[in-house]
């Protein structure tokens, strides 16, 4: 004979919640407005690397860690990607304008940002875990 368990109707909820997975979106909207919240959504050791020149021009590579960590304030959707006017180098006026990817691969979300013409681009990866989304990769280079 199958034994079964009895459980009461706010029982039975709970464990359906806790099966559910974390709507990305709503994860996504809480990661940049609340810094304690992303904090403790963040996988480290991260992957990925923040790449820039030191000023002797030599590449400096660094490993992410929670004393460089700096908190992901705008959402990749609201970066305006409008082409504009700006003053780059040597007060000379150019063109910017910034791109902006997301793929969905595997269970995994990917983002990308990069200035046209440049050599910035940054990539962020979320991944679930346990039906929570987190992010585990970070890549940054200004070079």
């Amino acid at each position: 004979m199958v034994g079964f368990i009895e459980k009461n109707a706010n029982e039975l909820i709970t464990d359906i919640k806790s099966i559910q997975q974390e709507s990305f979106d709503d994860f996504y909207i809480q990661f940049h407005q609340d810094s304690i919240f992303q904090k403790k959504r963040l996988l480290f050791p991260i992957q990925g690397y923040k790449v820039s020149e030191d000023l002797t021009g030599r590449t400096v590579k660094e490993k992410w860690t929670v004393s460089n960590w700096v908190i992901l304030k705008i959402p990749i959707d609201k970066i305006d990607t409008l082409p504009k006017f700006t003053i780059i180098k040597n007060d000379t006026v150019g063109m910017t304008q910034y791109k902006t990817t997301r793929l969905w691969s595997q269970g995994v979300i990917i983002e990308k940002l990069w200035l046209v013409d440049s050599g910035f681009h940054f990539e962020t990866r979320f991944k679930l875990v346990k039906g929570q989304w987190y992010l585990f990769y970070c890549e940054e280079v200004d070079m």
